[in-house]
């Protein structure tokens, strides 16, 4: 017995997915327009899905749960601009948790300059309502804003929650995102395109994974 409980702990090391603890049954992300954004014509943007992706399955979050092989749900929530009224709507992005779910929260860049308490306890509330499932992983900010990233990073690790870091893939030099103008709109543009929501997925993967 002893002999095969060291070739299934070497098995867990070199798996892609690591130990069964690890990986989760379903994946929820819920996010702002990184995660989600319905169709704007005016912004020349026509999907709905991850801002700026190419496709649905494209997006980070489409790409971490197809790695996983797991099924996707993914909301948005207006926790950034307008903490007070998305409150009410934390329970029902709680009820979607069961106990294999891994949840990931995609927040921070949509904050006001003075609303950084607000958002603080509303994404507080929301880490302690969803994480009661596999894991809880908190993105930090794509456009780097280290004040609110400083948010982020207490109350996930106040709920035991992983945090991944992407705020150097906007102006990594191997970004090949900036190569080209894909969208008229700058914002739309701005967004992370098929080379960031890539990379996004692999740190949130790394985070997943306890790596």
């Amino acid at each position: 017995m002893k002999g095969k409980a060291f070739w299934f702990l070497m098995l867990c090391i070199v798996s892609l997915l690591g130990c069964s603890s690890n990986n989760p049954t379903d994946l929820l992300v819920i996010g702002n327009s990184i995660t989600l954004h319905g169709p704007a014509p005016s912004l020349g943007w026509y999907g709905n899905w991850g801002m700026a992706a190419p496709s649905a399955l494209a997006d980070f979050s489409h790409l971490t749960a197809f790695t996983l092989s797991v099924p996707l749900t993914v909301g948005g929530l207006g926790i950034e601009r307008d903490p007070e009224n998305a409150l009410p709507e934390i329970p029902a992005m709680a009820n979607k948790v069961g106990p294999g779910t891994a949840v990931v929260l995609e927040f921070g860049d949509n904050v006001p300059s003075d609303g950084l308490e607000a958002f603080g306890e509303g994404y507080d509330q929301l880490t302690a309502a969803v994480a009661k499932g596999n894991s809880l992983i908190c993105v930090s900010t794509w456009w780097e804003n280290p004040n609110v990233d400083n948010v982020i990073r207490a109350a996930c690790a106040a709920h035991s929650g992983r945090y991944a870091y992407i705020g150097d893939l906007r102006t990594a030099p191997a970004n090949t995102d900036l190569l080209t103008i894909q969208y008229s709109n700058w914002q739309v543009n701005d967004h992370p395109r098929q080379w960031g929501h890539r990379h996004i997925a692999e740190r949130v993967l790394l985070q997943i994974r306890g790596q």
